[in-house]
């Protein structure tokens, strides 16, 4: 590994096409977040807008160290479906909730020039897409969409070295891509964690946030959400 000045985690987060099974032509570009830590899926909601997609409406109550249990409205989606980069691979996706935001850190998306500085991960630096700065985290796909974590390939490390997986959404790279032996300075922790409970309940805990979804009559809340 070269010498670098700071810590950089690199996550299982890569570019995919998503499309509607409607109007499948209709692709928009944005990161996904693979999660097997997680076995409930988001969208943004700005990426439902793109594609044109209203899902039926639903409520979450939102607890965090500032509140507990705050009603907030989303939409449950069916019908989605998404593509490799390459668009070799497509995959039907279960339904899903949308969110104002998807949590996820840009710095933590796998790049080619950080596999050039580990030998082991190296030969697949050409098979990990370049960073696009314009395109957003738009989805969370958890364990309740095996096929699109599921390991196909994977390359082990040495001890704390990176490691990289393969899906059928294609490359990444997974731990400490660049750590200066010295280095010790801030560090920012990111938490992904969505369980289900029961038919009528989910919760969404991430940066410590916890979200339970609460089948309640669409007329009976408003929303007044912010854009992300």
């Amino acid at each position: 590994m070269t010498g670098q000045s700071e810590e950089q985690i690199s996550s299982l987060i890569v570019p995919v096409w998503l499309s509607y099974k409607e109007d499948p032509s209709h692709k928009i570009l944005v990161y996904a977040l693979l999660d097997d830590q997680s076995d409930t899926a988001f969208i943004w909601k700005e990426a439902l807008c793109q594609l044109g997609v209203r899902g039926h409406q639903t409520q979450h109550l939102l607890s965090t160290m500032h509140g507990k249990d705050t009603a907030i409205s989303s939409e449950k989606v069916n019908g989605l479906l998404v593509y490799d980069y390459k668009c070799q691979m497509t995959i039907a996706l279960p339904s899903r909730f949308s969110a104002q935001t998807i949590p996820a850190s840009r710095e933590q998306i796998p790049k080619p020039e950080a596999a050039l500085n580990w030998a082991h991960v190296k030969k697949i630096a050409g098979q990990l897409i370049p960073y696009h700065d314009i395109v957003n985290v738009g989805v969370v796909l958890a364990s309740n969409c095996t096929r699109a974590i599921m390991p196909r390939e994977v390359i082990p490390g040495n001890f704390d070295e990176p490691y990289a997986l393969r899906t059928d959404l294609g490359w990444g790279i997974i731990g400490r891509v660049s750590l200066h032996p010295d280095y010790d300075g801030d560090i920012i922790i990111w938490c992904h964690k969505a369980a289900h409970y029961s038919r009528s309940f989910r919760e969404w805990c991430s940066s410590c946030r916890t979200v339970r979804e609460q089948k309640m009559p669409v007329h009976s809340w408003n929303q007044d959400q912010g854009s992300p």
